[in-house]
C-alpha cells in the first residue's frame, strides 16, 4: 500500500512532493493556520517594539 499526498491547484491533481520548497511551505503554513482557526485559535497581530 502507497500514501500520497495529492492536493488540487487551478483544477489539476499535485503531488505535494512535486511542488518547490517554497510553495509547500506556504501551503504548509496555510494549512495550519485553517486547522488551527477550526479548532477555536485565534490568530493576533503582534505589535513592533519601537523602543529601539
Amino acid at each position: 500500500m502507497a500514501f500520497r499526498n495529492v492536493t488540487i491547484v487551478n483544477g489539476v491533481k499535485i503531488e505535494l512532493k512535486d511542488l518547490d520548497p517554497e510553495d509547500r511551505e506556504r501551503m504548509r503554513l496555510e494549512l495550519n493556520r485553517r486547522a488551527a482557526s477550526r479548532v477555536g485559535y485565534v490568530e493576533v497581530q503582534e505589535k513592533e517594539d519601537k523602543t529601539a
